[in-house]
């Protein structure tokens, strides 16, 4: 009879010794799953979807918990396994006489400094935790709880990434799938609406046929009024009720002289469009061009005297100004009738939070754009003044990682979200995340 090669029996030891310390441990699941089963789980993704085969991570796969949830010591791990294992263990343990909230965050600080085998563990760890939170959560957590897990893990798979292209990739998969199955459970549904510029009829027609075909759960569009293109924003709205519910126009206050006759009355009802988005808008480069001093504020007025049965949504910047005074802008909009607010895009979700507590009992569309490029980028902090986290990048990989963080956020939080793929294909960029 031929003898178990030694790597094999090293695993099984690892098993052995694992299964021990562990033996009286129960998961936090409805079904109280042994607690084994998931180290063994970490160890099988790692040679099953890695590829992985270091004896030394594999070991210390099936024994990255011995030290943190049992009365294991590093000491005796290293008497039996080496300092090898040991160190790696070592490595992805967090220190449990820490607050809860400060072990988290030092999970998504030392990230990127790991060892590139520790890393793999912790991914292998975090693909296995993930899964969980989609099929088996914990008992008693509830719906936002989490989301919050599933936006704090991505934040710490961010700083492991690039060691292995098959497990990033299985991370993704993981992640798309409990996103999808934990916001089919949430008690409320965001509503998703894509910004399309209608730069001509035949653009517009394709990528409404391409919003219809690929994505055909949205129903909402919405539409900026660019003067360089010869499509106003009302009529590709009506031109966009063929394939979508709903299509909310942007106004430019700039636009309309309220001293005359009250035109977009006419503008309006004539193309059946009940939403509109008010906004002041850039001031034209012809010199030729007419513009009113009509603030945001007062067309929005007028909208809802003349028009009482339109939804008005307002604008909402969080760069140009102060907050506070950001702040006293949307209750002047409010006064003004605004039913809602579309916000300027984001780069960041703790400034979310932030703006959150501004738009507190508003209804929302919280803004994302993809930024690829130097050029991109610059155009952003010069033209809208953003400031960007020093974990951006301007790639599609963490745009769209951002892109799908976002839409866990806004679900969260019971809001509304719209992507705006400027200059970006619409599949390319949302592709499995809606």
């Amino acid at each position: 009879m031929a003898k178990l090669p030694h790597s094999s029996l090293e695993l099984l030891r690892a098993l052995h010794f694992a299964a021990q310390k562990h033996r009286d441990q129960r998961r936090k699941d409805l079904d109280a799953s042994p607690y084994i089963n998931h180290p063994i789980e970490v160890a099988e993704v790692l040679a099953r979807v890695g590829g992985v085969s270091d004896l030394a991570v594999l070991q210390a796969a099936i024994l990255h918990d011995t030290v943190e949830d049992t009365q294991t010591t590093p000491a005796e791990l290293e008497a039996t396994f080496g300092r090898e294992v040991r160190e790696l263990v070592a490595e992805v343990t967090d220190d449990k006489r820490l607050p809860k909230q400060e072990r988290k965050r030092l999970q998504v600080e030392h990230a990127p400094r790991l060892s590139r085998r520790a890393k793999l563990v912790k991914l292998a760890d975090k693909i296995c935790n993930v899964r969980d939170i989609a099929h088996a959560p914990p008992r008693g957590w509830p719906h936002e709880r989490r989301v919050e897990y599933l936006v704090w893990t991505e934040r710490v798979v961010a700083g492991l990434r690039g060691e292995s292209n098959a497990l990033d990739r299985r991370f993704d998969e993981v992640l798309r799938e409990a996103r999808d199955i934990v916001s089919r459970e949430a008690p409320g549904r965001s509503q998703i609406s894509i910004e399309l510029v209608p730069r001509s009829k035949e653009s517009l027609d394709a990528d409404l046929r391409a919003l219809r075909e690929h994505f055909p759960h949205v129903s909402t569009v919405n539409i900026p009024d660019l003067l360089r293109f010869p499509v106003r924003s009302w009529d590709a709205c009506q031109r966009a009720r063929a394939y979508v519910e709903r299509a909310i126009a942007h106004l430019r206050s700039m636009d309309f002289d309220l001293t005359g006759p009250f035109v977009l009355k006419d503008v309006l009802a004539t193309r059946g469009l009940s939403e509109v988005l008010v906004v002041r808008g850039d001031t034209p480069q012809e010199l030729g061009r007419r513009v009113y001093p009509t603030r945001p504020t007062e067309l929005i007025a007028a909208i809802k005297s003349q028009l009482p049965g339109i939804k008005v949504y307002a604008s909402f910047d969080p760069y140009r100004s102060s907050l506070h005074a950001a702040g006293e802008l949307v209750r002047a909009k409010l006064e003004a009738g605004a039913d809602g607010f579309f916000t300027q895009p984001f780069f960041d979700l703790r400034q979310m939070d932030v703006c959150a507590e501004l738009l507190a009992g508003c209804e929302v569309y919280w803004g994302v754009s993809p930024v690829l490029g130097p050029q991109t980028r610059r155009y952003w902090e010069v033209k809208n003044r953003v400031v960007f986290p020093a974990a951006f990048e301007p790639t599609l990989a963490w745009n769209r990682r951002f892109a799908a963080a976002c839409l866990a956020w806004v679900r969260e939080h019971g809001a509304h979200i719209y992507f705006m793929p400027i200059r970006t294909d619409l599949v390319t960029y949302l592709e499995d995340i809606l």
